[in-house]
């Protein structure tokens, strides 16, 4: 009969093993849980903002969908349906935004007419609140990667400038112009501003017009100087390309002229550069006689092919002599309008 062996024993030297690296297993997972973070790691990473793709895409290669917008917003619009498109056009030759256009007090005057005949879905107020902001039709969309701006008039006041940087994108190139502020009296200026202490349109016309205070800023000893439209290009080395944004608050030098509108906006909108968007602070300019300079400017904008998506009251100064108002326009192309 065999003998029944005992079952072999694990030597306790093994146990104790086991033991020690379990041990130390659990002791380093432990100081890893109660060692700090990496600050990399706590920081959620910063906000991008949609941007458009650039360069936008050619024509042939959209869905037929998006043709009529992209060719009639002059590319802006790449992604709008042709029946949400055909309800924009459909609201601007419906509205109504032309008035009895008769001279009279601005308050009265801007109530009577020229409402915005168009609808950015994505309009968006950039520099913040008060009174300096202007908005833009859909930033997202501006530049495609690449941006050029213009902002006339500062008063050492870069908010406008400051969003364009940090909504639209830090890669845009923006120029502020404005004679009567030096550059070292220009202390707010951020870096990746270029500031030109230059005053654009005519010096002439600016002299003449009695509602613009340029007259006497020029004229009354500041260095600051006058450039036309094509001289700014030129030294500027912008021929061929496009003010995606142009900004305009000066304080009435958008009515510089004898008999109407500053010339500024002749050389503007028919040179090289013409504005993709035109944001710009209208100071009263209603009561000429037969014709008022307001009737005249919003009839110059009509005639180059500029609607309005923004009309906005400055209640800063909704009494006296300025009654501000804002507005905000978009260049299409000729096929919009047929």
């Amino acid at each position: 009969m065999p003998s029944l062996r005992a079952p072999r024993r694990t030597p306790p030297a093994l146990f104790s093993l086991l033991a020690i690296l379990l041990a130390s297993l659990l002791l380093l997972s432990s100081l890893r849980s109660l060692s700090p973070r990496q600050p990399s790691e706590e920081r959620p990473p910063p906000r991008q903002h949609p941007r458009a793709p650039a360069p936008l895409p050619l024509l042939a290669s959209l869905p037929a969908d998006f043709e009529d917008a992209y060719r009639d917003s002059g590319g802006f619009f790449a992604d709008l349906p042709k029946a949400s498109w055909s309800r924009q056009k459909e609201k601007h030759r419906s509205s109504p935004f032309r008035g009895p256009r008769l001279p009279s007090p601005a308050h009265e005057w801007y109530q009577l007419n020229y409402e915005p005949s168009f609808t950015c879905q994505h309009v968006l107020r950039l520099g913040g609140n008060g009174d300096g902001p202007k908005w833009v039709c859909d930033p997202f969309r501006v530049g495609g990667g690449g941006c050029l701006v213009y902002s006339v008039g500062s008063s050492n006041d870069f908010g406008f400038e400051t969003s364009v940087h940090e909504i639209v994108g830090s890669e845009c190139e923006i120029h502020t112009f404005d004679c009567t502020v030096s550059l070292a009296r220009a202390t707010n200026k951020p870096e990746y501003v270029h500031y030109h202490e230059w005053c654009l349109g005519d010096a002439q016309s600016v002299s003449l017009n009695p509602l613009s205070r340029l007259g006497s800023w020029i004229f009354g000893g500041l260095n600051g100087q006058v450039r036309s439209m094509a001289e700014v290009v030129a030294e500027l080395g912008h021929e061929g390309r496009t003010v995606d944004l142009f900004k305009i608050d000066c304080e009435g030098c958008e009515f510089a002229g004898a008999d109407g509108p500053s010339p500024l906006w002749e050389q503007l909108t028919d040179s090289g550069v013409a504005p993709k968007q035109i944001l710009i602070e209208l100071h009263a300019g209603t009561t000429q006689k037969p014709r008022s300079h307001a009737e005249r400017l919003m009839e110059h904008f009509e005639s180059r092919g500029y609607v309005a998506f923004s009309k906005e009251a400055n209640f800063a100064h909704i009494a006296g002599r300025k009654q501000c108002i804002e507005y905000s326009f978009i260049k299409l192309e000729p096929s919009f309008f047929e």
